[in-house]
């Protein structure tokens, strides 16, 4: 037998250096008292790349120290004493994966001791890492390169080089040209990492998200490096697995080591994904050969996922009509489309959304700021967009579940559609769509995979009605139903002339002080002139009316607001932070008027009536025609000349309320935070408990 397997007379060396273990010691000694809480030692050890037993550290310390905080000195010991358990522990499992009592292992065998000891390898990860460390290149590998194994698994954070390479670009395309203090590139924060995350297709949302980055960010500056960023995604890995292994306890066979084919669709919601039934069956056909036809393994779901991954969960189909919509768009050929072109793609895939959310979007799925998306950044936000919609059902599927059943009765589909869509259902779509479904008559309740099929069915016929009513959704259309109405004074099924030109003056202001707007939409009212009545319009055409109306306010926004960037000269971070306040009030016109703003800065400062009308006199002089409200690109010259000159006393205020906050922090004994700023920046608007 070979000795080497047993591992009996090996010293193995410290995969940390002493420096690296004082820089971890500095960055979880997070009140600088140069000392660690012992609380923190099972993250601390999980952020250097270890995967300790949660059981087996409180024997250790107590080897060390019998105090709640640890100096350098004992944390050193600490570490020590860790090591030789940790390496007794892995000559165990090594002997015991040993079957044939070689010394050695190979591939398979290495891949089994890698989860036993709580790694979520990939066979090619594995084979890649094992090439590294293989040093007489026979295909296995003894306990030494074992455990050289693991140090080149801690260093990569479990990932393949060519993994590295495309999160490391996502990194920088972040980070962008922000730098920090010291000059150096700046750290992520977490809502940047959430974006990285769920571009590459994981499902976790973004608490789930500052969760784990606030383990990973232990000095609790609320950024993240991008060593600190691999640390991150490894761990969403790890949780992914760990919910699989439950889906499969819960759900699978007896022993919990398999899930049924027809169970998968309860995984995968479990899990958080949206899957088409077509997409799930060519998924698994990627799959190639599996243990069995019906019934799916623990690495044969991860397989799975990662060719959801790979597909962004697509059908070809589905991906084919994809492409179709985003090239209809993409009239110049430059294989991206603009905010303006999204939102008509959006809307003819039943999205229907106001610009200023259209826009967050395009910057949540645009890293590298171009303002545009290709198709596979659009590709993944339809992903991102199913994924939302498929929640929205689940949770309105739970809260209608009051006996948590499994099941919801048949006579709570309306309420349910109401839930999901904001309006009541007609009832001939609900009639049709359970025809299609297939619900027999008679069903007293049904289970989410029939709920599921169900609204599969409404959906469609939802996104027709969109397309016919010229990109506006149920809620929308009930909204200018109530408009159409108040014009339609003689109840005759149209609008007069005259009584355009009032709505159109009433609900696009700003068009009728600019010349060439008035000139655009006589050209809009003149392309509607067609019938026996001329110049009325039926709802229909009104309906087409606003939206071309809505369409031309659009075009003018975008254009101006690059104007203001421009003139302002800010960066996408700080446009970013604007549109996000902005986007938190706005009005369904896209305009906020003075007590809506007046609500937004309370947040930060209170206003007397005095400074309430000052402020009234800011954002008419910021308007270009005096109004009294502000669309998206006087917002931002709103804030920044409030904030710049420190009017309404907001800087100060707002200056305050973070002192305050960092007081309450270090009472508690909480982490200590980043410094204070010279003036409010954007973000603080947006809290909502900031004064």
């Amino acid at each position: 037998m070979d000795k080497e397997g047993e591992g009996a007379d090996i010293e193995i060396e410290m995969p940390w250096s002493e420096e690296e273990l004082r820089l971890v010691f500095y960055k979880f000694d997070s009140d600088r008292d140069n000392e660690v809480e012992v609380e923190d030692l099972i993250p601390l050890l999980r952020y250097i790349g270890s995967k300790p037993n949660p059981e087996d550290i409180p024997n250790i310390i107590k080897q060390v120290s019998n105090y709640a905080t640890m100096a350098w000195d004992e944390f050193l010991e600490f570490i020590h004493r860790y090591r030789e358990h940790d390496i007794a522990l892995l000559r165990q499992s090594f002997k015991e994966t040993d079957t044939d009592g070689s010394g050695k292992l190979d591939a398979t065998e290495v891949e089994i001791l890698l989860r036993k000891l709580g790694y979520a390898p990939t066979a090619q990860t594995v084979h890649e890492a094992m090439d590294e460390v293989d040093q007489d290149k026979d295909g296995d590998i003894g306990f030494r390169e074992f455990e050289a194994l693991r140090e080149f698994l801690r260093t990569t954070e479990g990932f393949m080089r060519h993994d590295i390479v495309e999160i490391q670009s996502l990194y920088t395309r972040a980070a962008g040209s922000g730098k920090d203090a010291d000059g150096l590139r700046r750290d992520l924060s977490t809502d940047e990492i959430w974006r990285i995350t769920m571009f590459q297709g994981y499902a976790a949302s973004a608490k789930d998200i500052a969760q784990i980055a606030a383990e990973v960010d232990a000095d609790g500056m609320g950024t993240v490096s991008f060593p600190e960023l691999l640390k991150v995604i490894r761990r969403v890995r790890e949780i992914e697995r760990e919910s699989i292994i439950k889906v499969l306890r819960k759900h699978g066979d007896l022993h919990g080591n398999r899930l049924s084919v027809a169970d998968l669709g309860i995984a995968l919601d479990f899990l958080g994904y949206y899957v088409s039934e077509e997409a799930v069956f060519e998924i698994l056909d990627s799959l190639g050969d599996t243990e069995s036809e019906d019934y799916l393994t623990l690495e044969e779901l991860m397989a799975f996922l990662r060719g959801y991954r790979q597909t962004e969960g697509f059908s070809e189909a589905e991906m084919k009509e994809l492409q179709e919509v985003f090239t209809a768009e993409d009239i110049g050929h430059t294989d991206s489309i603009n905010a303006l072109e999204l939102g008509r793609v959006l809307r003819s895939l039943g999205f229907s959304m106001t610009l200023q959310k259209v826009q967050r979007l395009v910057e949540e799925i645009d890293f590298d700021g171009s303002g545009e998306l290709e198709i596979n950044e659009f590709v993944k936000l339809m992903r991102q967009l199913m994924q939302g919609e498929a929640k929205k059902r689940r949770d309105a599927f739970q809260f209608l579940d009051v006996a948590r059943t499994g099941e919801i009765p048949l006579q709570l589909l309306p309420r349910a559609v109401t839930i999901l869509d904001e309006v009541e259902p007609e009832n001939f779509m609900l009639k049709s769509a359970l025809k299609a479904a297939e619900i027999p008559e008679g069903t007293l309740s049904i289970g989410i995979g029939s709920f599921e099929l169900f609204y599969k069915h409404y959906r469609r016929a939802v996104v027709e009605d969109i397309r016919k009513n010229a990109g506006y959704g149920p809620k929308e259309i009930v909204h200018l139903t109530s408009i159409f109405n108040g014009y339609d004074k003689d109840k005759s099924g149209t609008i007069e002339r005259s009584e355009l030109q009032q709505l159109i003056a009433q609900y696009f202001p700003d068009a009728t002080k600019s010349r060439s707007q008035q000139i655009e939409i006589q050209k809009i009212l003149a392309s509607f002139d067609t019938g026996a009545k001329t110049g009325e319009l039926d709802f229909h055409k009104f309906v087409w009316l606003m939206r071309k109306c809505d369409d031309m306010r659009d075009k003018s926004d975008v254009e101006q607001e690059a104007e203001v960037v421009k003139e302002c000269n800010l960066s996408v971070e700080e446009l970013e932070g604007f549109r996000q306040i902005f986007s938190s009030a706005v009005h369904w016109t896209g305009e906020l008027d003075v007590p809506s703003l007046q609500e937004l800065l309370t947040k930060v400062v209170d206003l007397n009536e005095d400074e309430g009308e000052e402020l009234r006199k800011i954002v008419q002089q910021v308007h270009p025609h005096g109004r009294d409200v502000v669309r998206f690109p006087q917002f931002i010259k709103l804030i920044k000349r409030i904030t710049e000159e420190n009017l309404l006393g907001v800087n100060d205020a707002a200056n305050r309320s973070l002192r305050r906050s960092e007081s309450s922090k270090r009472k508690l004994g909480g982490k200590k935070g980043v410094p204070l700023p010279k003036e409010v920046s954007q973000a603080s608007l947006a809290q909502p408990d900031a004064k």
